[in-house]
């Protein structure tokens, strides 16, 4: 369309060019500067088209990567979203796990407590009556040990009273010296009897702290350490007493007999 309404226009500055020179050349030049502009303008245009295609697939561009970046945003938050319900799940089923778990140990720990005091229980009842055993064969041991020292004292008992009966009688067949005699029996007969009964306070006091010291014994070693003392003492003092006796016994006979008879 531009070389179309530019040829009469050529044709007019040719026939005017060849009336006058200045004016064809002031024409050529004006010409020039119309194609000049019109190219400048074209290549505008185009540079302006292309500006425009550029522009729309950058529009296009940013629509994908904006759709892009919304769907890999709802992708994110999905993933996120699944991963906390698997936390909440995981939190639930270790929650009621360890739940689980402690009730179970606890129901053992309950059952070896109860195992435990029994078995204790049990321990404590078998060593109480093994105690008794051992308490019933030391008591056992003890009064027969006690009774075999109370016989061998009734028994030395009995020879001092024989042999105060002998001394009485010889008191009587002595009369030059009775009264020496008699007087040495009713001696021997008082001591007799304050050595008698010296001794069974004393048994008493000893069977007495013996009977106080026995409760406070933790075990049956104790006891029986307690009792076998007791025993021991028992069975030396009633010998001890028995030899006493015997001597007093001797020795009223000694001054109730006269220097010329023995």
């Amino acid at each position: 369309m531009a070389e179309t309404s530019t040829a009469p226009a050529a044709q007019r500055t040719a026939k005017a060019t060849s009336a006058r020179p200045e004016a064809a050349i002031d024409q050529a030049t004006q010409q020039a500067a119309v194609r000049a502009a019109e190219a400048a303008a074209a290549r505008t245009a185009e540079v302006l088209a292309q500006a425009e295609k550029a522009n729309a697939a950058l529009a296009a561009n940013l629509a994908s990567a904006e759709a892009m970046l919304a769907k890999v945003t709802a992708e994110a938050g999905a993933v996120m979203k699944a991963r906390d319900a698997a936390l909440a799940q995981m939190a639930e089923t270790t929650a009621a796990r360890v739940k689980e778990m402690t009730e179970a140990t606890a129901a053992r720990v309950k059952e070896a407590e109860t195992a435990a005091a029994n078995a204790a229980g049990k321990a404590l009842r078998d060593l109480q009556v093994a105690a008794d055993a051992a308490g019933e064969r030391v008591r056992s041991g003890m009064a027969d040990a006690v009774a075999a020292a109370e016989a061998s004292y009734e028994k030395l008992s009995a020879q001092v009273e024989a042999n105060q009966a002998a001394a009485e009688r010889a008191t009587r067949q002595m009369v030059p010296v009775a009264g020496a005699a008699g007087s040495a029996v009713a001696e021997g007969l008082g001591r007799a009897r304050q050595e008698v009964s010296e001794f069974v306070s004393a048994r008493i006091r000893q069977d007495l702290a013996v009977q106080a010291e026995q409760p406070g014994c933790r075990n049956v070693g104790a006891v029986t350490a307690v009792q076998m003392r007791f025993i021991s003492a028992a069975v030396s003092q009633y010998g001890e007493e028995a030899a006493r006796l015997a001597k007093l016994g001797t020795e009223v006979m000694t001054r109730m007999v006269p220097e010329q008879v023995r």
